[in-house]
């Protein structure tokens, strides 16, 4: 008669036992779903995986190389090969924004104003898109070369301070160039000017308001679509299969990964690290070809804009 074992209950038979053809498919049956559980276990380990590297990160924890697993919360750009203009890393995220942040001009009254009476600055903008300001056109009187220091303000904190060599000039533009471009978000705050100081006889074109006339350099960085590819890495041997999950929002994001094809399994409302409501889709598919793995992401646009906020690949 035969026995069971412990865990799953499989048969257990002497050599002068009977049995019937039909418990080998009960055992069979037991091992079928046992594994299954495991594969289905070794899924789930992986994404809590990811999910737990990607928390580590977050925080700025140290989460070295993992050979298996490919993961980016977007901290910052390094695990970035190259991307569109458009895309900018702000926040914990890669994002794409539909509007662009466009140059303006604050038109000049009738008078004139110096620094060395109290500080001239531009008044203070919020911007409705995504732009680059790199600089700023305003208009002069100065009867002598001198030296003054830009400032520019960025919600509420001063971001950027450089010395600014002012021409003689008896009147007209200036044009005025950023070291480092600033980068500019749908509601950022920012204005640019100078705090006291100079000569008497410097004098800076004002506005009917009293602020400082003139034009703001910035390139949009508004789009419909970004691109960017991940930093390179070797493919691990007898790699068989891909499992990628991401979590976005707005628009849609599309992964590409070289020499495979993926299809998406399923796709769920979720949140971000931060507790923000989100979209996370998975992805599957065979293991790539050749000794590179290669991950792009293509984020298109939605009514305002999109957001890749991170991104796990395993590979089984």
């Amino acid at each position: 008669m035969a026995t069971f074992t412990p865990n799953y209950g499989l048969h257990q038979w002497e050599s002068s036992d009977a049995f019937l053809r039909t418990e080998f498919n009960q055992d069979f049956s037991i091992l079928d779903t046992a594994l299954g559980q495991v594969v289905r276990t070794g899924v789930d380990n992986a994404y809590n995986l990811y999910n737990l590297m990607l928390q580590s990160q977050y925080e700025g924890k140290y989460t070295g190389y993992k050979r298996s697993l490919l993961f980016d919360g977007f901290p910052d750009e390094s695990a970035i090969a190259e991307k569109d203009a458009a895309l900018v890393v702000r926040d914990h995220g890669l994002r794409l924004f539909r509007t662009g942040e466009a140059a303006w001009t604050a038109a000049k009254g009738s008078s004139y104003g110096a620094p060395y009476y109290g500080s001239i600055y531009t008044q203070e903008r919020t911007a409705v898109g995504a732009g680059l300001l790199t600089g700023f056109q305003a208009t002069i009187r100065n009867p002598s070369a001198e030296e003054m220091t830009l400032e520019v303000w960025h919600n509420g904190e001063k971001v950027r301070q450089q010395a600014m060599d002012i021409p003689e000039r008896s009147e007209g533009s200036f044009e005025m160039l950023l070291e480092e471009p600033l980068l500019l978000l749908p509601g950022d705050r920012y204005y640019l000017g100078f705090p006291k100081g100079g000569s008497s006889a410097l004098d800076f074109a004002l506005t009917s308001g009293g602020d400082m006339a003139g034009t703001a350099r910035i390139t949009s960085l508004g789009a419909e679509e970004g691109h960017m590819d991940v930093t390179a890495q070797a493919l691990p041997d007898e790699c068989t299969q891909v499992r990628l999950w991401a979590r976005w929002e707005g628009g849609t994001v599309t992964p590409a990964l070289a020499g495979t094809a993926l299809s998406v399994q399923a796709t769920r409302p979720a949140q971000t690290l931060d507790g923000a409501p989100c979209t996370e889709t998975e992805w599957r598919g065979s293991a790539p070809t050749g000794e590179t793995l290669s991950l792009g992401w293509t984020l298109a646009a939605g009514v305002t804009g999109c957001t890749l906020y991170d991104y796990g690949l395993l590979l089984l």
